[in-house]
């Protein structure tokens, strides 16, 4: 592609763990079908295809040949005289031959160039892609757009070659912006963070700047970015050195000169949002989540001579975290003159930029003016570059839309194998896929089918249809026999079956045949490697051809079990010699050097890896390791402390770091927990004799860190008095989120009447996700069973909790509501808050005791002899009968709804397909008529969207992009109130969400304002002063749920 994947091993040459296109696989080893799911195998099929109307088959192959059979297996066959190349030679050849066909000026001809590198190198000699690329990128007569794909593709090919220089040199010349200063990372709620009004962009450049970030304490400063020693496809990433990298965004800034007045096209790629500024003007925008592509997006602007300030605000969710950027003349040449430099000039930045006036040239627009005359052949053009460059969000349907439109009537197979690969329906995918094939064989593709047969094989066995699947591999060996990756899968079929011996033998024959393929060499070197033949697998990796990174990280690994050091710390020096800004590279070759016994040079390269991510608090960690292993344990000391002030939700660093300091803080179970023998003396009221248990003590403690993450420690020890006690009291539960948390049962035992102490509390965890009421989320709970009680025993059990979130996911805010009443009467309730002295706390008691001790404010509310409470049914919820605590963060409720319509605006998304739906939901009614289209909105999201609830993380309180929620026809309350609310707007009418706490929890004090109080969200439309409930299917517009109707709510105004 015309896109270098980041971000996924630590080379630019690492090869992921899936079959990949034109005949080669990454990560090979075992690349056994059953262990690749369809949807990661069919993300990488396409260069496979042959389009039969469009270009002619290269080299006609003889029909499948005989083969002998000599073993218990049956060989595949190379034979290129008789045009059995493999899979790899032949999808280059049709390349080749569809950029032919296409012509030169055809915006179409970029397609067979687009991901050529990666999808042969490898496996087809360098020199012949290199004499391809260069051809086509030095050609006058090919448009200038498709030149530049050719010159880029060259450009991966020298760094996969190791020519990082080169490479480089080659990208800023077609003018990829590659130098830059950058900071962060900050905090990102939405895009609206990136609209202005953040310092970076702001305040004039200056290198000793110092900025608040996401990391509480941590201050930023610029750095600047070693590209030369990252080398990523022209890819500015950050993932790799910033912490933490998700819901966050970077800064990046860098002068360019232009040397004349005119129109230059700013090119942009980006995983997330980002925004592109040139001076103060905003060039471009962007929202969407996406792979990151360097064809995404492209303004025009005009520049005056001299110097620019270049501006990227780029933030991250969970996509790669970076951009591209590229700098032409408006029909995409090389913009000649064009100066960068990642500092400020010393000359003034005199030049003046004009806001994009219009859209710049691209090879998307082209397509798209191309196709819009009707012809589907040239749509299907237009939807494979935007399946392969990701132009669009995720959840965007315009390419899959306008497959299905045009694949039944087009009856082609390359048409069906692209639906096979876009289509959100599982079923849908597969029919297409065998459609496909069906069109493929009459189309006369012959071998061509092999690797459409193998992904249909994959996907039947994910479906668990294991004799169609062997039948489809089979069929896929038989008309591609000189397909290797078919073969590798037989071999692992072969092995799995109990034929291991064979299975190597076969691998050797394969290899024998197919040397020069660098996904064989893997796969071979592999299979020698598990028989512990590590010494002939080395030989296999290292006898000539490419290594792949996969190749790479064996020889380290391989030679050092070997005892050969020597080796493994030549490769691994190597690495990190032609990757110098890579933090990853630099932390294996500590190890290696440690390995070696080289414990200076090791600890040089770990510092290194240190200095480029100095927020990593993994890689402090590590350190820290590594310093033990050599008795440094000051330093070892020192680097635990620096991990956990990063992250302090490490129990087990923190465990290590007490025993090596012994003035480290405890964890909040050794401090605050409650002391069995001194409970037990405790006299209870005569009162509650006959009451089946007591709870002699509870202490609830929670230790709130400066990020705004936590541990919470719930101890109970309560007394069995009776057999409804023994019956009824058996299972103590305690419930979190273990994307968030985890919880670890630090006592789970019982005291018997005799003084003697039994650990004897099984640990049950168990899922609260309620299909029949279609809700899914991440809450677990824990049980801890007591199995053999008897009257007169004291249980004791205690939880503790912690966060390991690399961040609150409410940023720093705190809140709690906790009842203290219960249904057995509690001896002493203790409830203790201990948070950064910045971190002022709002409680719901007015006589809760605050002390200031080493930086810290500590808060303690105290009751003792609190009475029971008999459940009843239809009793008012427990916050009507009994008392609880409330604590929060915030002041007051406008800080709780400016939070949450913070969290909720950039969800709050309109397109075509809601405007319509809008449209549709009114016909008919008149425009005045403003109650009544109110009600047929409200109608149709009811009717139109089932209740389905996924509350997974974030969105247990964040709806999912109205688009979404529309698109899948389903959501939770907050779902369908954001879907209602854009559509309400959609007709002119104004609304508010509202969020509410159902009165089956009972209402709440006024004091304090938290987020912890609300369980539903509803809308409300002040126009006629009515509650809208999305969720209402048998009540309508004008009536209320039962359990809204009285309810506490908070109206979240825009």
């Amino acid at each position: 592609m015309f896109h270098h994947r980041p971000g996924v091993a630590d080379h630019p040459g690492a090869q992921r763990g899936v079959a990949l296109p034109d005949g080669r696989a990454g990560d090979f080893g075992r690349w056994a079908a059953r262990r690749l799911s369809a949807a990661l195998v069919a993300l990488v099929a396409l260069a496979a295809w042959v389009v039969s109307a469009v270009v002619a088959v290269a080299a006609p192959v003889e029909s499948a040949p005989s083969r002998t059979r000599d073993h218990l297996w049956t060989p595949g066959v190379y034979d290129p005289a008789k045009g059995w190349v493999g899979r790899a030679a032949r999808a280059f050849e049709d390349r080749k031959a569809r950029y032919a066909a296409a012509g030169p000026k055809e915006p179409s001809a970029v397609l067979p160039l687009l991901g050529l590198v990666d999808a042969l190198h490898g496996e087809i000699d360098e020199a012949s892609i290199s004499a391809f690329l260069r051809t086509v990128a030095q050609s006058s007569h090919v448009h200038p757009l498709v030149r530049g794909v050719a010159a880029y593709e060259a450009a991966i090919l020298d760094e996969r070659r190791g020519r990082i220089d080169a490479s480089a040199a080659a990208l800023r010349r077609l003018g990829f912006v590659l130098d830059w200063v950058f900071v962060g990372p900050f905090d990102f709620r939405g895009p609206s963070d990136l609209d202005g009004g953040h310092p970076c962009l702001d305040e004039p450049y200056r290198s000793d700047a110092v900025f608040e970030g996401a990391v509480v304490g941590e201050p930023l400063a610029w750095r600047a970015y070693d590209y030369d020693g990252f080398a990523d496809g022209g890819f500015v990433g950050f993932d790799e050195l910033l912490t933490p990298n998700e819901k966050v965004f970077a800064c990046a800034t860098t002068w360019i000169h232009v040397p004349r007045d005119g129109d230059v096209a700013v090119r942009v790629g980006t995983g997330g949002a980002y925004r592109v500024f040139v001076g103060k003007d905003e060039v471009l925008r962007g929202d969407d989540r996406r792979l990151p592509h360097p064809l995404q997006d492209a303004a025009t602007v005009r520049l005056s001579s001299g110097w620019h300030r270049l501006h990227v605000l780029v933030a991250n969710e969970s996509e790669p975290w970076g951009f591209y950027l590229r700098v032409t003349r408006p029909d995409g040449t090389p913009l000649s003159g064009l100066e960068v430099r990642a500092e400020p000039p010393k000359t003034s930045v005199r030049g003046r930029s004009a806001p994009a006036r219009r859209p710049a040239n691209t090879l998307r627009g082209l397509l798209e003016r191309r196709a819009s005359g009707g012809d589907p052949v040239k749509e299907l053009d237009l939807c494979e570059f935007e399946w392969r460059t990701h132009p669009y969000a995720r959840s965007d349907s315009r390419t899959v839309d306008r497959l299905r439109r045009i694949e039944p009537s087009l009856e082609r197979a390359r048409a069906s194998f692209l639906r096979s690969l876009v289509e959100t329906d599982e079923s849908a995918r597969r029919l297409a896929l065998e459609r496909a094939i069906e069109l493929g064989k009459k189309e006369g593709l012959g071998p061509r089918l092999g690797p459409w047969l193998l992904e249909l094989a994959f996907r039947e066995r994910s479906l668990g249809l294991e004799r169609a699947a062997r039948a489809r591999l089979q069929e896929a060996f038989d008309v591609a026999p000189d397909d290797a990756a078919i073969e590798l899968v037989l071999i692992d079929e072969f092995a799995d079956a109990g034929f291991e011996a064979q299975a190597l033998e076969w691998s050797l024959d394969l290899l024998g045949r197919r040397s020069a393929s660098a996904s064989v060499r893997d796969a071979v070197a592999e299979r020698l490697a598990a028989a512990g033949r590590k010494a002939e697998a080395l030989d296999v990796l290292t006898d000539g051809g490419v290594i792949t990174q996969v190749g790479r990280n064996r020889i380290v690994n391989w030679s050092l079990e070997l005892g050969r050091v020597d080796v493994a710390v030549a490769a691994a020096r190597r690495d990190a010699s032609m990757f110098p800004g890579r933090p990853g590279v630099f932390r294996r070759l500590a190890w290696v050097l440690d390995a070696a016994g080289r414990e200076r040079d090791a600890w040089d390269a770990m510092a290194r890896a240190l200095q480029l991510a100095p927020l990593d608090p993994e890689l402090h960690a590590e350190a820290a390791r590594l310093a033990l292993l050599h008795g440094r344990a000051t330093v070892a000391v020192a680097e635990l402390r620096r991990s956990l002030d990063l992250r302090p939700q490490q129990p087990d660093l923190r465990t290590l770091l007490s025993s090596l300091d012994g003035g480290a803080d405890r964890d909040i179970f050794e401090r605050r927990a409650l002391d069995l023998e001194r409970v037990v003396r405790r006299k209870t009221p005569p009162k509650w004799q006959r009451r089946p248990a007591v709870t002699l003590a509870r202490t609830v403690a929670v230790r709130v860190h400066d990020n705004g993450l936590s541990e919470r420690l719930d101890h109970r020890i309560l007394r069995i008095q009776d057999e409804r006690g023994v019956r009824d009291r058996n299972v103590h539960s305690f419930f979190h989120d273990p994307s968030q948390s985890y919880v670890e049962v630090r006592r789970a035992r019982v005291r018997h009447p005799d003084g003697t102490v039994e650990e004897m509390g099984r640990v049950r965890v168990s899922s609260l996700a309620e299909a029949g009421y279609r809700m899914y989320y991440d809450r677990r709970r824990v049980d801890v069973i007591f199995d053999r009680l008897e009257p007169g025993d004291v249980i004791e059990v205690a939880f503790v909790e912690r966060d390991v979130a690399a961040r609150n996911m409410f940023d720093t805010y705190f809140g709690d509501l906790q009842p203290i009443g219960g249904i057995d009467p509690i001896g002493r309730f203790e409830y203790l808050v201990e948070a950064p002295d910045a971190m002022p706390l709002f409680f719901r008691h007015g006589d809760v005791r605050e002390e200031r001790r080493a930086g810290r404010r500590i808060y303690r509310l105290v009751r003792t002899d609190v009475p029971h409470i008999d459940p009843e049914p239809r009793m008012p919820g427990w916050t009507d009968v009994a008392d609880y605590v409330h604590v929060s963060s915030y002041a007051d409720w406008d800080e709780v709804a400016r939070w949450y319509w913070r969290l909720v605006r950039e969800q709050l998304v309109v397109d075509e397909r809601i405007r319509a739906a809008a449209a549709r939901a009114v016909e008919g009614i008149p425009v005045e008529d403003r109650r009544a289209r109110m009600e047929a909105i409200y109608t149709y999201v009811v009717r139109n969207t089932r209740y389905v609830g996924l509350e997974f993380g974030i969105h247990g309180y964040k709806p999912y992009p109205t688009t979404e929620v529309f698109a899948r026809r389903y959501g939770d309350c907050k779902d369908k109130a954001a879907l209602l609310k854009v559509m309400l707007e959609q007709v002119g009418i104004d609304s508010h969400m509202v969020r509410v706490r159902a009165r089956d929890l009972g209402g709440i004090d006024p004091h304090p304002a938290s987020l912890a109080a609300f369980n539903h969200a509803i809308v409300f439309v002040p126009e006629f002063d009515v509650y809208l409930d999305g969720t209402a299917e048998w009540s309508g517009p004008s009536e209320l749920p039962e359990l809204d109707r009285g309810a506490t709510v908070l109206h979240v105004l825009d």
